[in-house]
């Protein structure tokens, strides 16, 4: 996980190669470093491997997630739990 070289490698990849698109990156440090990027529409990310809750606001509309939150698996895994 480095977030200043994750920055710059995006940044690198939007100006040098047009990407507007990064398929599941890996880290929450990692994805934090642009989430301005994100936010301002720059950049569409798909399936980030980053969990934090700070990833699942409404209005950021271009991150995509396809995995459930640390707080959501808590709570799914203990109703389990507490169903047996």
């Amino acid at each position: 996980y480095e977030p200043l070289r994750a920055r710059s490698n995006v940044e690198e990849m939007i100006k040098n190669f047009n990407i507007d698109l990064l398929l599941a990156p890996l880290g929450t440090p990692t994805t934090k470093a642009y989430i301005n990027l994100i936010e301002q529409g720059k950049l569409l990310v798909l399936f980030p491997i980053a969990r934090s809750d700070e990833f699942r606001k409404p209005d950021l509309i271009n991150l995509i997630q396809y995995q459930p939150s640390l707080r959501q698996e808590a709570l799914i895994m203990t109703r389990f739990v507490m169903s047996k």
